[in-house]
């Protein structure tokens, strides 16, 4: 991607230095809305663990707490830095700040197109763990969208490994995920985050895991479509996307998906099929028109098959 020059976002906090404690007392609503919301790049039910998490918050304290704010930007033991892309976690950090404010020139026009208006997200880098209005969550949970604190969440090393864990590495694979995430906050900004999550957690809790499941896959796929409406208003702009970086925008959709992530079965799919996030994902890339996201209509036979 072509970002040389482009201005970076004023919303980034920076909490590497350690755990943030600002939100450890939040209630245990929150661990739900992470374990249905945040996890769509490692397929894994984190319920449990954010719980005995949020029961017992780790206390940041000696050395292994501590980050130099210099040292975190020299650090080279991300996997993407040694392909060329990024020489530093200095340079990825200014990369994520840059997609960061192309979301929000691309959203405002957007919603402006749309009569309505849009109110942009922070976006926290941490280390390892951090606390949040949804509460407490770790590297293994991967990038994340809290609708508590409106803040998407990056371990900018999880962004570094996701070549060697996914093969879904470089730039825009990078700005993909950032842009679902913002996704989510888009649909907060709609109100479906709030009310779609509500029924996905009634259904749970009287026994209907493949409806729920179906919320849950057609919430990721909304998300995936932002992110492609994202794209396509972000290349028409700055001619800074390739076909090169859209191939890499495709494959890291598809490495994601819940198939290539070893559910076997449909009806536990919770984020979508391979086939399902890269068509979404183009959905969006190719008509920039949210109004085509519209999930919710569709069967998961026609998720697939659209």
């Amino acid at each position: 991607m072509k970002v040389e020059g482009r201005r970076e976002s004023s919303n980034i906090r920076d909490n590497r230095g350690g755990v943030s404690k600002k939100a450890a007392a939040a209630g245990g609503g929150g661990v739900a809305v992470i374990a249905l919301l945040i996890y769509f790049l490692t397929g894994q039910n984190v319920a449990p663990q954010l719980a005995q998490q949020q029961a017992q918050p780790q206390q940041c304290a000696g050395a292994e707490c501590q980050l130099d704010a210099q040292a975190a930007d020299s650090n080279t033991k991300g996997y993407a830095y040694q392909t060329g892309e990024f020489k530093n976690e200095g340079e990825l950090k200014k990369f994520v700040s840059v997609i960061l404010a192309s979301t929000e020139d691309v959203w405002h026009q957007v919603f402006k197109t749309n009569s309505l208006q849009y109110h942009e997200p922070s976006l926290t880098l941490f280390s390892d763990a951090v606390d949040t209005g949804c509460g407490h969550a770790d590297y293994n949970a991967g990038p994340f969208y809290c609708s508590a604190d409106k803040s998407v969440y990056i371990d900018l090393n999880f962004l570094a490994d996701m070549t060697k864990t996914l093969g879904a590495g470089g730039d825009f694979a990078y700005a993909y995920v950032i842009a679902h995430e913002v996704g989510h906050h888009v649909q907060n900004e709609l109100g479906y985050l709030v009310k779609y999550g509500s029924q996905e957690q009634m259904l749970r809790k009287s026994g209907k895991e493949t409806e729920a499941n179906l919320i849950s896959v057609q919430t990721e796929l909304q998300a995936d479509c932002f992110a492609g409406v994202w794209a396509y208003h972000e290349g028409k702009k700055y001619k800074s996307i390739s076909d090169a970086d859209i191939e890499k925008g495709i494959k890291a959709a598809a490495a994601v998906g819940d198939d290539k992530l070893g559910v076997k079965r449909r009806e536990n799919f919770g984020h979508g099929s391979s086939q399902m996030r890269m068509k979404w994902l183009k959905r969006g890339l190719t008509s920039g028109d949210i109004n085509r996201c519209d999930t919710r209509q569709y069967t998961l036979d026609q998720l697939q098959n659209i």
